[in-house]
């Protein structure tokens, strides 16, 4: 199985910390670096091969991962000379033959990469989002009023839930010949797929997902990471036995 991480971003919203690195090696806990948490993860769940798309502080994330055979995965790299957008790097690509797990380089969750790739195959779908139940506190008072102007009802700050795209996916390559070789994002690619009527498939994460994208979301991430190591980083022995069961 073969993973595509998207690791080019500049990471305005954490800066001071990016200033110093890309956000890609910004680490949780004092410990480790997120991407370098999630390599472990998807060697964990079976994944044979790694490529990271880069452009703002490749040097540094390509000195740190090297080849990962320290990892016990094979990591290549794709570089952008310009920002592609978080699906217009895929345009890049040319050895895409097999389904592959698209995801950012800024995610700490507990999904079971190898089931979510799993069910993607099994749906026969072009492309299969992740989902994640995500909580707003709306910060006003929030009222209801009939025709006429009267008051129903009010609710003080509610908090109200969506389901969001967690930014992991797995594609079918089919996808690879409907991206131009320009900027593209999820969304506009999404949105292509499903008025050309392909299949898209969702699947609903119940578990931990946080997109350190933001100084309070990365102190979030750093907090639960410290506190729950164990859940995102499992024995590597019973890696070895996951490794066995899942499609390679």
């Amino acid at each position: 199985m073969r993973a595509v991480i998207m690791a080019g971003g500049k990471g305005m919203r954490l800066r001071p910390y990016t200033n110093v690195l890309p956000k890609p090696l910004i680490p949780l806990s004092k410990k480790q670096p997120i991407l370098e948490i999630i390599i472990k993860q998807l060697c964990y769940h079976g994944f044979k091969r790694v490529t990271l798309t880069l452009n703002y502080g490749s040097d540094l994330i390509i000195s740190y991962f090297g080849d990962g055979s320290r990892f016990g995965i094979n990591i290549d790299y794709i570089l952008e000379e310009e920002s592609f957008g978080t699906a217009g790097s895929l345009s890049l690509f040319t050895d895409l033959k097999e389904p592959f797990l698209l995801m950012n380089a800024d995610i700490l969750t507990d999904l079971d990469y190898s089931e979510f790739y799993e069910q993607h195959i099994r749906s026969d779908a072009v492309a299969t989002v992740m989902l994640y139940h995500h909580q707003m506190q709306i910060d006003f008072g929030i009222i209801q009023s009939d025709d006429n102007g009267l008051v129903t009802d009010y609710v003080e700050k509610p908090i109200t839930s969506h389901l969001i795209s967690s930014g992991i996916y797995v594609f079918d390559p089919y996808i690879v010949n409907v991206i131009p070789k320009k900027r593209m994002d999820m969304p506009e690619l999404i949105q292509k797929l499903l008025a050309e009527k392909k299949k898209v498939m969702s699947h609903i994460h119940l578990g931990e997902w946080i997109d350190i994208g933001t100084l309070p979301q990365f102190e979030k991430a750093d907090k639960i990471f410290t506190e729950k190591e164990e859940l995102f980083l499992k024995d590597a022995n019973l890696g070895k036995l996951i490794t066995k069961k899942v499609r390679v």
